[in-house]
């Protein structure tokens, strides 16, 4: 629910107490003990909880993890951009997401995400996961989940710094973000992404608008 468009916001905090080099494991809590002895303490608190687990007992415990580790994080977890939609959802609302004061943003497990370097394809990204085109597409064929798999049947040609309307859409996307912010209404910039969303994917100005009312009747 703190995910719309163009705009998501961080309302907790989580320690992701893994270890620097191989991020799918937990820090070994001899070096845990010894770099950061207050985190441990605190988690020590805890130990019956975390050690009782479904994920930690199926996928980590047999590898003799430490209690804290969490399940399911690797590198892109901390990715300086991430593209993040609601796997459940009855239409499609994505932002870009970066580091908050330094502190990266780790998405929850119901968010579904694709982790960018770089800022301006990012942007380009999710301009696309926002269009109309897109939308329909999802929402005519997934119902109300929007899994990753959607990813594998509907193309989003890879971005190039060389292409004027990719690096339009970048723009578009990064003034969407900061309108929305500052809760001013961007339909003109969405409509302007709807009508290059349709130029990258082949269509006509009349199937846009077919897609569109369509779009209406299937939210």
């Amino acid at each position: 629910r703190d995910t719309k468009n163009w705009n998501s916001s961080s309302v907790i905090n989580i320690i992701v107490p893994q270890d620097l080099q191989k991020r799918h494991n937990g820090m070994a809590e001899q070096l845990l003990k010894r770099n950061y002895p207050l985190t441990l303490e605190y988690l020590n608190n805890f130990r019956n909880e975390l050690s009782s687990r479904a994920t930690y007992k199926k996928f980590l415990k047999p590898n003799n993890l430490p209690f804290y580790s969490l399940y399911d994080i690797k590198g892109y977890t901390f990715s300086n951009y991430k593209v993040v939609w609601k796997e459940i959802s009855k239409v499609v609302e994505s932002s870009v997401i970066t580091k908050t004061n330094s502190k990266v943003i780790v998405p929850d497990h119901k968010l579904v995400f694709v982790n960018f370097d770089n800022k301006s394809e990012s942007h380009y990204f999710c301009s696309l996961i926002n269009s109309s085109p897109f939308e329909f597409f999802v929402l005519s064929s997934v119902s109300t989940q929007l899994p990753p798999k959607v990813l594998k049947e509907i193309l989003i040609p890879q971005f190039e710094l060389s292409n004027p309307i990719h690096l339009e859409l970048s723009h578009l996307s990064q003034h969407c973000h900061e309108k929305v912010t500052a809760d001013i209404d961007v339909t003109d910039l969405e409509e302007q992404i709807n009508e290059l969303a349709a130029e990258i994917w082949g269509l006509t100005k009349v199937e846009l608008k077919d897609i569109q009312e369509s779009l209406e009747e299937l939210r």
